[in-house]
């Protein structure tokens, strides 16, 4: 039996939407965004609508870059709980683990075969 499982209610790629991981937080589930062919500017107006939610979320990205980086420093502390990346570079992985777990949220790396 799953006792420790966690279920995760993100946006699909394109599509981040603030609205989807309040109503998933509400509904009992983790709710979250994926910034996934989203610009840094979408990224930021998503990352203030979470803010002002005022519900932990999880933010899905393909890999750390530094507009990605940037804009997690200012989601702490201000509802961000989790990070899931979702095509880790292979050589930065151990960077791009430090670096969030310094920001004292979970990290997920999904792991496709």
């Amino acid at each position: 039996m799953f006792t420790d499982l966690e279920i995760l209610g993100i946006s699909p790629p394109g599509f981040p939407r603030a609205s989807l991981a309040a109503a998933a937080h509400r509904a009992g589930i983790h709710g979250g965004v994926s910034l996934e062919h989203a610009d840094s500017a979408i990224a930021g107006r998503v990352h203030e609508e979470l803010a002002a939610s005022g519900v932990p979320f999880t933010v899905f990205v393909p890999r750390l870059t530094s507009d990605i980086e940037n804009l997690l420093k200012k989601a702490v502390g201000r509802g961000l709980t989790r990070v899931v990346l979702g095509e880790p570079d292979a050589a930065g992985l151990r960077r791009e683990i430090a670096f969030l777990r310094d920001l004292s949220v979970s990290v997920f790396v999904q792991a496709i075969c």
